[in-house]
């Protein structure tokens, strides 16, 4: 018994198992060390799709009720600067009175048009 023993220690199979062993002690080694030390070396970290989209659609989201918050203060302004220019080209018609009027006009139709496109 003794001899089959050392037969089977003493030869190429054990060598080979004893190769497999450190072969699957390397590789766990590894995988459980790997991200540790990434995050210890600072490198960048990967982000799936969807982890991207949780982060960055409520901030896309923001910046467009923002932004029609905004158009929607603007219109307002640009209304009330052309009634007080249509004050005044009632009080004392002028050319320039009357261009500005028409330059408040274009401002609140391109207004309405970034309002009514969702831009």
């Amino acid at each position: 018994m003794e001899t089959l023993v050392t037969q089977i220690w003493g030869t190429l199979l054990r060598k080979t198992l004893t190769s497999i062993a450190a072969t699957i002690a390397a590789v766990a080694g590894a995988i459980v060390a790997v991200p540790p030390a990434w995050s210890a070396l600072g490198l960048p970290e990967f982000a799936s799709k969807v982890f991207v989209h949780e982060q960055v659609d409520p901030v896309k989201v923001a910046q467009a009720e923002t932004t029609r918050a905004v158009n929607h203060l603007l219109l307002e302004q640009l209304r009330s600067s052309l009634y007080a220019a249509q004050q005044d080209q009632q009080k004392a018609p002028s050319a320039t009175v009357d261009q500005r009027i028409q330059e408040l006009q274009q401002e609140i139709q391109q207004t309405q048009t970034k309002l009514n496109t969702g831009k």
